[in-house]
């Protein structure tokens, strides 16, 4: 359309119409420029909140494990001190047979000596009856 409009005009008016193309072409490319950047630099702000995002999800699953490290230690001394004191209960209570066994056998001792004592007096009862 330009081009028709001026085909009969002198050279300068070709400059400034080559002038005035160029200009517009250099406006195209400063936009296109500007567009480019525009989309890089929202394409880098997109990795950016992918990058922190999948950060984020890296520090919460860094934590959940620590978690559950810490309630799986929990659970292993919660475990030993039961262990512990299962032993002690099973001490104790070897503890208190032997006690008791001991116990008995003072008795049966001391049933037998009563025996004894009245079996002697007994009979020294019968000697002294037969002396009188």
């Amino acid at each position: 359309m330009l081009l028709g409009t001026f085909a009969c005009t002198t050279p300068t008016t070709f400059s400034l119409l080559n002038n005035y193309n160029n200009n517009n072409n250099n406006n195209n490319n400063n936009n296109n420029n500007n567009n480019n950047n525009n989309n890089n630099n929202n394409n880098n702000n997109n990795n950016n909140n992918n990058n922190n995002n999948n950060n984020n999800n890296n520090n919460n699953n860094n934590n959940n494990n620590n978690n559950n490290n810490n309630n799986n230690n929990n659970n292993n001394n919660n475990n030993n001190n039961n262990n512990n004191n299962n032993n002690n209960n099973n001490n104790n209570n070897n503890n208190n047979n032997n006690n008791n066994n001991n116990n008995n056998n003072n008795n049966n001792n001391n049933n037998n000596n009563n025996n004894n004592n009245n079996n002697n007096n007994n009979n020294n009862n019968k000697k002294i009856s037969k002396t009188r």
